[in-house]
C-alpha cells in the first residue's frame, strides 16, 4: 500500500453540501450468493460495490483495466473471552478490490482471496496496535496536530462498513420500522462513503457523497443495483 493510489473523481477536498443515495437487497439472496461462491458476507458486498465503482469510474472516462480501489473497512476484533465485556474493538482493512475484472463470480472470488490473506496476516491486529499507540500521545500534542493542514490521501479511496443489524421487524409506539438506512460521515478527500447494515431480511446501502465531489452520487446507486442483480 506504499504506492499512491490514482484518484477516483471523487477523492478531492469538500465544499459541504451533502446527497444521499440508497439501496436494499434481499439478505436470503446475499446468503445465496456466499453460499455458492464462497467467501463472507461483507465480501459480497464488496464485489457488489466495486462493479459499481468500477462503472462509474468508465462513466467519467477513467480506465478500469488491471485497476484496484482501495476501501478501508471496519472489522471487529474482539475475541472470544472478551464476548460481553462494554465498548467496541473494531480496527480496520485496507482492501484493494478489483473494478476492471467483469465476471462477477470471478470478482468476488479475488476479494474472498485478499481478505482472507489480509486476516491470516492478523494486519486488523496491526491496525489496532497503531491506533491505540496514536491515541496515546498526550492531548496538546494531539491538538497541535488537528491544526496543521491536512495531508492529500494517497492511501484509500472510500469507506465501506457492513454493520449486523436486527433481522426482525421492529416498533415504536405501534409503528413498524420499515428501512433502516445507514448514513456513514466523510472524510479525508473521500467523497463518498458506503454504509451498509442488514435489518428485517434485508441489507440496505447507503451512499453518503459530498455534492461538488459526486453530484451524480444516484448513478453510482444505479450502479449498485445492477452489479447485485448480475452477481445474483
Amino acid at each position: 500500500f506504499r504506492t499512491p493510489v490514482e484518484r477516483a473523481p471523487f477523492n478531492k477536498p469538500f465544499k459541504g453540501k451533502r446527497k444521499l443515495g440508497v439501496s436494499e437487497f434481499s439478505f436470503a439472496e446475499i446468503r445465496a450468493i456466499r453460499g455458492s461462491c464462497g467467501g463472507t458476507v461483507n465480501d459480497v458486498v464488496l464485489a457488489v460495490l466495486g462493479a459499481a465503482v468500477g462503472r462509474y469510474l468508465e462513466m467519467h472516462g477513467q480506465k478500469t483495466e488491471n485497476r484496484d480501489i482501495r476501501i478501508l473497512t471496519p472489522v471487529n476484533v474482539r475475541k472470544d473471552d472478551e464476548r460481553g465485556n462494554l465498548g467496541n474493538r473494531v480496527s480496520m482493512l485496507l482492501v484493494e478490490v478489483p473494478v476492471g475484472e467483469y465476471d462477477p463470480a470471478e470478482r468476488l472470488r479475488m476479494i474472498t482471496e485478499r481478505t482472507e490473506k489480509l486476516k491470516r496476516l492478523n494486519v486488523a491486529d496491526g491496525m489496532e496496535l497503531l491506533t491505540d499507540a496514536l491515541n496515546g500521545v498526550p492531548p496538546a500534542l494531539q491538538a497541535l496536530g488537528g491544526m496543521l493542514p491536512q495531508p492529500a490521501n494517497t492511501v484509500a479511496h472510500m469507506v465501506c462498513t457492513n454493520v449486523p443489524g436486527p433481522m426482525i421487524p421492529l416498533y415504536c409506539v405501534g409503528h413498524r420500522m420499515l428501512a433502516h438506512y445507514p448514513l456513514i460521515p466523510i472524510g479525508w478527500e473521500m467523497g463518498v462513503s458506503c454504509g451498509v447494515t442488514s435489518y428485517d431480511q434485508k441489507l440496505y446501502f447507503g451512499l453518503m457523497a459530498d455534492e461538488d465531489c459526486a453530484p451524480d452520487v444516484e448513478r453510482l446507486k444505479e450502479f449498485l443495483d445492477q452489479a447485485f442483480v448480475e452477481l445474483r
